[in-house]
């Protein structure tokens, strides 16, 4: 159970990464998703690297 605690402790902040990133700064959400993707999280990855072009385009 420890382990799924850090492992939860780590999506949280790669999704704040991600979340700092959408504010602008690149390297942040770079990190953010590299980091989910990396875990296995390709999908989540995907659809949120896809709404935020849809926000960027205002759409």
């Amino acid at each position: 159970m420890a382990g799924n605690a850090r492992l939860g402790e780590a999506i949280l902040r790669a999704i704040a990464l991600t979340m700092s990133g959408a504010e602008g700064d690149p390297a942040a959400l770079q990190n953010g998703l590299a980091f989910l993707r990396g875990i296995g999280l390709e999908d989540t990855v995907r659809r949120a690297a896809i709404q935020l072009i849809l926000l960027e385009q205002g759409l």
